[in-house]
């Protein structure tokens, strides 16, 4: 029989203590983990709010002869975003003027480089006292030229520090990222129209163009603009200094250091100390930040009859004629000096008639394109991933538009309405979020 009155043994006293202090510590683990569970959980759920309700702010460029009113369009797409997309609550838009003559962002005569600096500090104002203000993240929309100032603005460390922190999102709209064929191509362009008019009047064209120039300010610029001489517009030119800055990661670095050379043959034979030109590639530090998503959309009604349709028109309507007035001076060109006359009318007659095909082959030069840009250059961030310190938040589409309709056409539109719905730019926001909220 046991003893009831008789106290237990050491060891197990030590036993029942041992088992009461395990029962105790996995008590306190499960209330442990339970808050562990319930901090997580809030702070899950306290996060998804803040990205559920972000107010973007977003910069609409225009581009070389364009106004802030041609891409209203674009404006108008990225106005819809709240009422599609559930994680924005609000987009701020601010569409910037850069095609004031005389500034310092005139977009047909100042460098792309003056006017991405001058936009920046536009935007740097914007964000501290105006449209800008109070927004969670940024976006950068661009069209034609204006994608080449934007992209500056962000690869070449422009942008105010606290906007640049807050990009998120590139938008490139029939951009000339790897230069525009056309600028080149047109002034070639232009030199053989003016030349076979010279012909085809018999040297009275000459005249008439220095006329113009010597009594119209207005015909002389519009003449010197259209020759592709302007700073903007040399920018452009595919291997401009400009555009190799821009696509490229490093760049050549020279100095001059003195160095011992020796000179002469034999007993004549010395050495000379002289000055020497040394070069090395060093980092451009230009690449699209690893939280910026990208989007390139390009145009592809590469037709000249669809960008201009009633300039078209008239330019195909005079055709016809001017080759008849062509064969009339053909048939008395025994008498030697109708011939320039009528090689000159001829020549005109066959680009008037065919100027579809002209202005794809030899202005644009390629038949791939918006009737502007060729399709390459428009998406030449595709085959330029090294510019992007994350090529996955990359992505790219087409539209059936031609370059002055894009702003407006509802393919582009909805290609940028729904880029704010893509994980690129959704993954790009939460990248900045981590960078924001370590």
């Amino acid at each position: 029989m046991f003893n009831l009155g008789r106290e237990a043994p050491l060891s197990v006293r030590a036993t029942r203590q041992t088992a009461g202090a395990a029962a105790g510590a996995a008590g306190s683990l499960r209330h442990l983990g339970r808050a562990l569970a319930m901090f997580a959980l809030v702070f899950f759920y306290a996060q998804a709010a803040a990205q559920s309700s972000v107010t973007i702010g977003v910069e609409v460029s225009h581009g070389w002869t364009a106004a802030p009113g041609n891409v209203a369009g674009l404006e108008r797409a990225v106005k819809d975003v709240p009422g599609q997309e559930d994680w924005v609550s609000n987009v701020k838009t601010y569409l910037h003027n850069c095609s004031i003559a005389g500034s310092d962002c005139d977009t047909r005569y100042t460098p792309i480089d003056a006017q991405a600096r001058a936009m920046s500090r536009a935007l740097a104002a914007e964000a501290s006292s105006g449209t800008l203000t109070n927004i969670d993240a940024f976006v950068l929309v661009g069209h034609s030229q204006g994608t080449l100032r934007n992209r500056a603005a962000v690869q070449f460390g422009y942008l105010d520090a606290a906007l640049a922190s807050k990009t998120i999102g590139l938008i490139n709209v029939g951009s000339p990222g790897a230069g525009a064929p056309i600028v080149p191509n047109g002034t070639r362009f232009l030199a053989r129209i003016r030349y076979n008019l010279n012909l085809a009047t018999y040297g009275v064209w000459n005249l008439f163009e220095g006329l113009g120039v010597l009594l119209s300010p207005g015909f002389r610029d519009a003449l010197f603009a259209a020759d592709g001489m302007t700073p903007s517009k040399t920018d452009m030119a595919p291997g401009s200094s400009f555009i190799n800055r821009l696509n490229q990661v490093t760049v050549q670095q020279c100095r001059y250091v003195r160095r011992a050379v020796w000179v002469g043959w034999l007993w004549w034979r010395h050495k000379e100390y002289r000055w020497v030109r040394v070069c090395r590639r060093v980092p451009a530090n230009n690449r699209i930040p690893g939280h910026v998503a990208v989007l390139d959309i390009a145009g592809t009604n590469n037709r000249f009859s669809s960008l201009k349709p009633n300039t078209y028109d008239t330019i195909h309507g005079l055709g016809h004629p001017l080759n008849v007035v062509a064969v009339g001076f053909w048939s008395i060109s025994w008498q030697i000096w109708p011939i320039p006359i009528a090689t000159g009318l001829t020549n005109l007659s066959y680009i008037m008639l065919n100027f579809d095909n002209v202005w794809q082959s030899d202005v644009v030069g390629s038949r791939e394109g918006d009737a502007t840009v060729t399709l390459s250059t428009q998406l030449a961030l595709k085959n330029r991933s090294y510019l992007l310190e994350d090529p996955s938040l990359y992505s790219y589409s087409k539209a059936p538009a031609t370059h002055g309709a894009e702003p407006g056409d509802a393919d582009v539109r909805k290609a940028a309405t729904d880029f704010f719905d893509t994980d690129n730019l959704r993954g790009a926001y939460k990248a900045y979020y981590k960078l924001t909220h370590p």
